[in-house]
């Protein structure tokens, strides 16, 4: 009896196993595309759009006494991405991919003013063409179906690379610092077709370090921090 049970245990173990590295059904149809799920590295890209904003926090002691300005918001922006992506296959439902892209985005801060004809809104938006670089951990689902849910963490810097021309009537503008580091998080799921495999993700990253340069302009005095934060939804290619 206590032999049947040791073999049991060692059978169920092994399906176990067997499940855990599974290939997905559908790209046994399709040989080119078992390295996919078999081999240590493979490469592809990703397009998609962004929505940017910014997250600021106003200073303690009210900055704007004495001006025009009487409050300040901020509103966001849609942009594209695009980008390359590297991942390797730490275990079998476990890697580390390494996505760089360059998006444009746009981000906007609203400052009302009061002026002798009564309320304005001053909208000072920025447009940015920033190149990231996102380290992130995959944990991928076991497939069901050809379908398999993932859950992304990393963290990642990046840089504005736009040029900033001097113009006279944005002097008082607030021109956030170029480079900035981020968290992101995110969920995705993919699929294979018969050429290569379609994932979609969505992810939010995070901006960590405070962009405020160190002479504050008049509108950006009343700013104690202000963080880069975007939402970008994805479709990749691999394969």
């Amino acid at each position: 009896m206590r032999i049947k049970v040791i073999v049991y245990v060692l059978l169920l173990g092994a399906g176990l196993q067997a499940q855990t590295v599974q290939v997905s059904p559908y790209a046994k149809n399709y040989p080119h595309l078992l390295y996919l799920e078999k081999a240590k590295i493979h490469f592809g890209f990703f397009i998609g759009t962004n929505i940017s904003h910014y997250r600021f926090e106003r200073s303690t002691v009210d900055a704007y006494a004495g001006t025009d300005i009487t409050g300040v918001s901020q509103k966001a922006g849609v942009g594209l991405t695009v980008g390359l992506l590297g991942e390797w296959h730490i275990l079998p439902l476990l890697s580390l991919r390494l996505v760089p892209d360059f998006s444009l985005e746009s981000r906007s801060l609203v400052f009302d003013t009061q002026t002798y004809g009564g309320y304005v809104a001053e909208k000072q938006t920025l447009d940015y063409a920033s190149f990231n670089v996102p380290l992130m951990l995959k944990f991928r689902s076991v497939r069901l179906n050809d379908f398999a849910l993932s859950f992304l963490v990393g963290a990642g810097w990046g840089v504005d690379i736009s040029s900033r021309k001097e113009d006279p009537l944005q002097i008082n503008w607030v021109f956030p610092n170029r480079h900035y580091g981020f968290i992101s998080l995110g969920t995705a799921f993919d699929f294979h077709l018969q050429f290569f495999k379609l994932g979609v993700e969505f992810r939010y990253d995070i901006g960590l370090n405070n962009l405020l340069p160190n002479n504050p302009s008049e509108y950006g005095q009343g700013l104690k921090s202000l963080n880069n934060h975007a939402l970008r939804i994805l479709l990749s290619f691999e394969g």
